[in-house]
């Protein structure tokens, strides 16, 4: 059920597409482009290296994050393509799935099965983080696709072929809930408190930093996190890099090549922002 001219439900679409070296994210920048109908959108996913989000200054960021008009799913050992295939056709929303270069072939030690994507135009823009990862989450639990989906600097090679694709209703963003981000403010105020007084380290740092964790596929995200995490509790940027790099997390992938210095600087900048507007408050 292709659609391959007329607008996307009369709603038009940014997404951004990367220009420069695709392997560099020194020499890579993320540049929006407007999508006017679904011959467009199949065009861009199935040619080039994009990303659902759109960044300020066009650099893949995810505190660089402006806005997104589309949820994007990566599914790898997930829900098999014909049943994701018949949810999008009983739902009857707009989508388009394509499969990757990995689909039905063995990558690894895992074996060949269904890997694909999922597109799905939404109904009007997201600029809020936390509606957008909230809303991507979401997806990911229905059909059992990567977590990493939800990164705010995610972005996705192109697709090999289109499995399906249909014009229908445009998906709403679902709404943070105030009541889980005061929950979280307050658990994570308090498990800052007491590592700042205790002197330690949340524990799963500790673990990632003793190996016991294995995050070589998502290790931008993960090393983005630590740096974050530590400086929020007075690290140094050198003192934090120092111990990282004493972990398989900077071993260099040739494939995927990504910034260990950029990675971790943006998260330090980050936690050092919240650090100075945190002040510690007793037990509530």
């Amino acid at each position: 059920m292709l659609h391959p001219s007329g607008e996307v439900n009369a709603r038009k679409l940014v997404i951004s597409i990367a220009f420069g070296n695709e392997l560099d994210p020194k020499k890579t920048i993320y540049v929006p482009k407007t999508i006017s109908n679904y011959g467009e959108l199949i065009g861009v996913i199935t040619t080039r290296q994009w990303s659902p989000i759109v960044y300020r200054g066009n650099k893949r960021r995810g505190d660089n994050f402006a806005s997104a008009d589309v949820i994007a799913l990566d599914v790898d050992h997930g829900t098999p393509l014909s049943a994701a295939i018949d949810a999008v056709k009983t739902s009857k929303v707009s989508a388009i799935i394509g499969t990757t270069k990995s689909h039905q072939v063995c990558k690894g030690n895992s074996p060949a099965c269904d890997r694909y994507r999922i597109i799905l135009p939404t109904k009007e823009i997201c600029r809020s983080t936390e509606d957008y990862q909230w809303t991507v989450k979401s997806f990911i639990e229905s059909f059992g696709a990567d977590t990493a989906c939800k990164d705010l600097a995610r972005f996705f090679f192109p697709c090999t072929e289109i499995a399906f694709a249909n014009k229908g209703t445009l998906t709403p963003w679902a709404k943070y809930p105030d009541y889980i981000r005061e929950r979280k403010a307050y658990r994570h105020a308090c498990e800052v408190a007491r590592n700042i007084a205790r002197n330690t380290v949340p524990r799963w740092i500790a673990e990632v930093l003793a190996g016991k964790i294995n995050v070589f596929h998502n290790r931008h995200n993960t090393i983005w996190r630590i740096s974050c995490a530590l400086a929020e509790l007075g690290y140094g940027l050198e003192e934090i890099q120092a111990l990282m790099r004493q972990t398989p997390l900077v071993e260099v992938n040739v494939d995927q090549p990504f910034d260990f210095e950029r990675t971790s600087s943006d998260g330090w900048r980050a936690g050092f922002k919240k650090r100075q507007c945190y002040q510690p408050t007793g037990s509530m």
